[in-house]
């Protein structure tokens, strides 16, 4: 009875120290981005923001952090092209606007380099609204 004790204690205790080994590497910071209005939105002139983009085993990520006022409609953050006007929707800031979002697999950032948030209304509408609150770049 106590030798099977025993071999079961080591054993669980074999288990978790593999674990304990193998346990995925924490997400490293790749950038952080601060971000700021844009000089044709005087309205945004008191709002900022920062974006942390990380990579870990599962890809890449991007944290975004808004300080603007609550405005009727809701904040979306979009990566925006270099030729301005291409844009991918990563998804909407939550109530104390902030997010955290997956960058999509393929999505080649040397292109899709700077970070925009915008202003969207309820309208349903997948468009950007026009109304960029903050913007930073990624890559220089």
């Amino acid at each position: 009875m106590a030798t099977g004790l025993a071999g079961l204690v080591l054993g669980v205790g074999g288990t978790l120290a593999a674990r304990g080994l193998t346990a995925p590497a924490p997400p490293r910071a790749l950038v952080e981005v601060a971000l700021r209005p844009l000089p044709q939105f005087p309205q945004w002139s008191g709002a900022s923001g920062t974006a942390t983009m990380t990579a870990d085993a599962a890809g890449r990520r991007l944290s975004v952090t808004l300080k603007a006022p609550r405005k009727p409609g809701f904040y979306e953050v979009w990566l925006l092209a270099r030729n301005g006007v291409s844009m991918i929707s990563l998804g909407d800031l939550g109530p104390a606007h902030t997010g955290e979002f997956t960058i999509p697999p393929g999505v080649n950032l040397r292109n899709y380099s700077r970070i925009d948030i915008s202003l969207q209304q309820f309208n349903g509408s997948p468009l950007h609204s026009r109304t960029s609150v903050v913007r930073g770049a990624l890559l220089p």
